[in-house]
C-alpha cells in the first residue's frame, strides 16, 4: 500500500474518531443538563398585595383572627377545588392546570393527602433532596420548603409553615412542576378575600 494513502487514511480515521468523541461529549453534557436537579426558587413571604379580578385568592384565616399562608391562583390557568376534612380536621384546596396534567394541594391548619408518601416514597426514590427554610421578608423563618426529583427527571415540592398550613404537588413532570411552582413562589401573608 501507498505510504500517503496509508497516511490520509489514518488522518480521515483519526478525524474521524476525534469528531465522534466530541459529539458524544456534547451529548453527554446535553444530557447530563437535562436531568440536573431544576432548584425551585427560595421562597421569601411578605405581605400580600391586592388581589387582581383574574386571580382567586386561596389561603387561611385562624379562629384567633390571625392570618396565615396565601396564594394567588390564576383562574385562566387553573382551576380550585376545596374539600372540607373531619380527619384530620382543615380544608385542602386541589389546584388542578386546565389541561388536568399538573395538580397541586395546598392544606390550611391540615396536612396534605401525600404527607405519609413524603418521608417514604418520595425519599426512597428521590434522586435529590433538598430542604431550605422558608423566610419572610424581614429574614425570620417561618417553615421550611422541601423538594427533589425522582430518577426519571420528575419534580417534587413540599412546603410547611410553622402555623400549621401546607402545600405541595406529587412527581411531575418538569413543564408541570413549574406551573404549580409559580403558584407556591407567590404565596405571601395578609389577610385572605371574604
Amino acid at each position: 500500500m501507498n505510504p500517503s494513502l496509508k497516511s490520509s487514511r489514518l488522518r480521515w480515521i483519526l478525524s474521524l474518531v476525534g469528531v465522534v468523541l466530541i459529539f458524544s461529549l456534547f451529548a453527554y453534557l446535553v444530557l447530563i443538563r437535562s436531568v440536573s436537579p431544576r432548584v425551585p426558587p427560595a421562597l421569601v413571604l411578605s405581605g400580600c398585595s391586592s388581589v387582581s379580578p383574574t386571580v382567586r385568592r386561596v389561603g387561611s384565616k385562624r379562629t384567633d383572627g390571625s392570618v396565615g399562608l396565601q396564594f394567588d391562583v390564576p383562574d385562566r390557568t387553573f382551576s380550585v377545588h376545596p374539600q372540607t376534612r373531619d380527619m384530620p380536621p382543615g380544608t385542602v384546596y386541589v389546584i388542578t392546570s386546565n389541561d388536568g396534567h399538573a395538580m397541586m394541594e395546598i392544606a390550611i391548619a391540615g396536612r396534605v393527602t401525600f404527607d405519609k408518601e413524603l418521608d417514604s416514597s418520595f425519599l426512597t426514590f428521590s434522586e435529590h433532596v433538598e430542604e431550605r427554610d422558608v423566610r419572610t421578608s424581614t429574614g425570620q423563618v417561618i417553615g421550611k420548603d422541601r423538594w427533589g426529583y425522582l430518577k426519571n427527571g420528575d419534580s417534587w415540592r413540599f412546603v410547611r409553615v410553622f402555623a400549621g398550613d401546607e402545600a405541595g404537588y406529587r412527581p411531575l413532570v418538569a413543564r408541570d412542576a413549574r406551573l404549580m411552582d409559580e403558584i407556591i413562589n407567590m404565596a405571601c401573608i395578609g389577610s385572605p378575600t371574604p
